[in-house]
């Protein structure tokens, strides 16, 4: 580069001496005596060398002034004095009003697996094992030759898993047979009335023919107990016409149960809170009532319309009463005024009201 510039100072020397028309000398601005070109020439090298070396260093610093602006950039900027909070608006989550499933109630399955014949845990803990078909007789009447292990097995499948607790008992009552014994002994002080006064013959329904077979037989292949059997004759003996009906255990009227005039008080009661639609594209059934109301408030001004109409303590019903009567027959909620800003309208949503907490 250096070579080059020198050459082109040489030639700018050679040039600078022309001749005019008039046949003496012209002196341009380029001449030897007003410029100095290598003078120039010098400091315009040195001033190359700054310029590049400073290109150089900042070059350098250029990956480093990245990352700083990127940290600056990453920082939260502050905020200013004069910007206000504003809340959110509450959004509104539409709560599923949660349905009984009384067959997953602890109680329930323990009562299925009973009638059914499976393992449960019993009062205190205590595992009951499952029904299980017992082991062949060997008794004189060789019941084990006439019946075989899977006839009876078809037999213990079908008393436990298809029949009802009422359908066993008539079962049983049906393969027993009750006559009067045939004689009485008298052994010591013990008197006739306490004796057994009847003998119950078993028997055993296989492919269409009845075989009578013994107790132990009886009880194995069903998994009874004598009790089981004694308690189904009882029943077979008092009920009309032999035939056992359904147990009355649970099946009586509660004494703290609401006659239907109870109910339809509190019903009426509801049904005069004035209740609206809060969008008419709704095409649900479902009415708000008023912000200001809740279960708990219109359960005390029930109480209190209650006491106005003289009616006695015993025909109202409790809080908790009139909140299954609201969630379960009326399909209505209450509406929440949400505030945006302390100078702007309250804005008005709905709020579910099927859900197990009070509002």
């Amino acid at each position: 580069m250096n070579i080059n510039m020198n050459q082109n100072v040489l030639e700018l020397e050679t040039s600078s001496q022309v001749v005019g028309s008039d046949g003496k000398e012209v002196v341009h601005w380029f001449d030897n005596g007003r410029v100095d070109v290598m003078d120039q020439h010098q400091q315009m090298q040195s001033t190359y060398y700054k310029f590049q070396n400073e290109v150089d260093h900042i070059m350098d610093l250029e990956p480093a002034m990245e990352t700083q602006v990127q940290e600056t950039t990453s920082k939260k900027l502050p905020k200013s004095r004069g910007s206000k909070k504003t809340k959110p608006v509450k959004e509104t989550k539409e709560i599923v009003k949660r349905s009984k499933h009384p067959e997953k109630w602890k109680v329930n399955v323990k009562k299925n697996a009973r009638l059914r014949g499976e393992e449960y845990i019993g009062v205190g803990g205590k595992i009951v094992p499952a029904k299980v078909m017992g082991p062949p007789c060997d008794c004189r009447m060789r019941c084990s030759d006439k019946i075989d292990e899977e006839a009876r097995a078809q037999l213990h499948n079908v008393f436990w898993k298809t029949c009802t607790w009422e359908q066993r008992k008539q079962y049983v009552a049906l393969s027993v047979k009750e006559s009067p014994k045939q004689r009485t002994r008298c052994r010591g002080n013990v008197k006739s009335e306490h004796r057994r006064q009847v003998t119950f013959t078993y028997s055993l329904l296989i492919k269409g023919e009845v075989l009578t077979v013994c107790k132990p037989m009886f009880l194995s292949t069903f998994s009874v107990s004598e009790k089981f059997v004694r308690h189904a004759m009882e029943k077979k003996r008092t009920s009309p016409g032999g035939i056992i009906g359904p147990d009355q255990r649970g099946r009586h009227t509660p004494k703290t149960k609401k006659s239907e005039e109870v109910k339809e008080r509190v019903r009426e009661h509801i049904n005069s809170f004035p209740a609206e639609k809060l969008n008419s594209r709704d095409r649900s059934n479902r009415r708000y009532l008023d912000s200001n109301l809740s279960i708990a408030a219109m359960h005390k001004l029930y109480l209190q319309k209650c006491k106005e109409d003289g009616i006695p303590d015993s025909e109202t019903v409790k809080e908790s009463y009139y909140r299954e009567m609201f969630k379960s027959e009326f399909d209505l909620g209450f509406k929440v005024a949400v505030d945006k800003g302390k100078n702007s309208p309250t804005h008005t949503v709905s709020r579910i009201s099927n859900n197990k907490n009070k509002p």
